[in-house]
């Protein structure tokens, strides 16, 4: 279940290598061997840059490749009949987009950027290629794929949760345990995605979201000025989640 937390780049976004980029072992074993890992490098497309509001890819629209995302936050969703938009999932820098497609050859939801964000792209031909060649890609494929199988469970958890107020205190542990896995603040994130988009994600109205965000806020549990949100108290959302405090280092896991 992928937010943003902002990645830290070494060169501007058009111009950084894999070799620079910060969260390079992230995206790809960082035991390949020098010779597949530059032949994993030489096959990687960087397409332009995506604006706020722009997407990727749609509902139905042919896989051309997996995506790494090296700056920026997407956030993916599904629309009924009605125009009526579900938030299925959000992704911060090093992870990667796009892997749902890969049984179908068709992407199931719309890909949305939710600011400025850069992307590395695998063509598919170029994937199928280097897994059938390399067992170790095909290995960290496997394993990627596991891991977002995990995230979704951890979702649906999350949406299971009777009190709307666990469902905000999970969300925001999830957040913060993610930025913290990637070397960034465990305490300070940057939560690109609107009240709304939310809302939509947890189950919950609109007016939920906003008058919970104020009372943890007025609880000194949390603080915020706009999407930038400071974690001040560990222990107390996770008793509003309902769980106790598991620790690595000083994070707590949900």
């Amino acid at each position: 279940m992928p937010l943003a937390c902002q990645a830290k780049i070494t060169d501007t976004p058009t111009q950084i290598s894999c070799l620079q980029c910060s969260i390079n072992t992230i995206c790809f074993p960082a035991g390949l061997d020098l010779d597949l890992r530059t032949e994993l490098y030489n096959v990687l497309n960087h397409p332009p840059a995506l604006e706020r509001g722009e997407v990727l890819f749609r509902t139905g629209a042919t896989m051309k490749g997996i995506y790494a995302i090296r700056s920026g936050a997407i956030k993916t969703y599904i629309t009924d009949e009605n125009g009526h938009e579900q938030v299925t999932g959000y992704y911060l820098p090093g992870e990667l987009l796009g892997l749902g497609a890969l049984h179908s050859g068709k992407h199931f939801q719309i890909a949305e950027a939710l600011e400025s964000t850069y992307l590395c792209q695998i063509p598919v031909e170029d994937l199928n290629r280097l897994s059938k060649d390399h067992p170790q890609i095909q290995e960290q494929l496997i394993n990627l794929l596991s891991k977002q199988l995990h995230d979704h469970h951890k979702m649906v958890w999350h949406l299971g949760l009777k009190n709307a107020t666990s469902r905000v205190a999970a969300l925001l542990l999830n957040c913060s345990e993610r930025c913290h896995d990637r070397g960034f603040s465990a305490s300070e994130i940057k939560l690109n995605l609107s009240r709304q988009d939310i809302s939509s994600h947890l189950g919950l109205a609109v007016e939920t979201v906003c008058r919970i965000f104020g009372q943890l806020k007025r609880d000194k549990v949390i603080d915020f000025k706009g999407r930038q949100i400071d974690i001040l108290n560990f222990d107390a959302l996770n008793e509003y989640m309902g769980t106790k405090m598991v620790q690595k280092g000083k994070i707590p896991r949900i």
